[in-house]
């Protein structure tokens, strides 16, 4: 891909975030008590409350998300090989160039009913059933960053 490409599909994903709403938003936090910010968070943890409400606040992050993980494949089982929501947080922001949360991750799988289980070494991050090979490459993800560095 050159330039005008990564462009171009960093367009197309920024446009087609805009279908995801609040709504949809606040329905996963509605149904789902430990999503917060951060990732998975239970209820007596001391900043439980002040994590689901960035959450809450963190609407255009949740959208890139969900336009995000809608291009990827689902899969039937669990891929541990590169699935998991803290690495796929750290993908969607290097190509995009904007903070993204883990819990906006998370809740972006619930909201598109992509299957996912707890990460048995850190339970705030989750493993998302979706295919090895993915929408954003590791080459685009260099060749967007490039870019920003030349804009700087």
């Amino acid at each position: 891909m050159n330039p005008p490409e990564i462009k171009q599909q960093q367009d197309n994903l920024i446009r087609f975030s805009k279908l995801y709403t609040q709504q949809d938003l606040d329905m996963v936090l509605l149904q789902n008590k430990d999503i917060t910010y951060v990732g998975i968070q239970f209820k007596n943890h001391p900043l439980y409350a002040k994590c689901r409400e960035d959450l809450k606040a963190a609407l255009k992050e949740f959208q890139l998300a969900c336009a995000y993980l809608s291009q990827c494949k689902r899969s039937k089982s669990i891929n541990k090989n590169n699935s998991l929501s803290y690495w796929q947080k750290h993908r969607l922001e290097k190509f995009i160039g904007t903070y993204i949360a883990n819990g906006s991750i998370i809740a972006a799988a619930t909201c598109l009913g992509i299957k996912y289980v707890a990460d048995k070494s850190n339970p705030m991050n989750v493993w998302l059933a979706i295919s090895k090979d993915l929408p954003v490459t590791d080459d685009m993800i260099q060749l967007a960053m490039s870019m920003r560095r030349k804009e700087d």
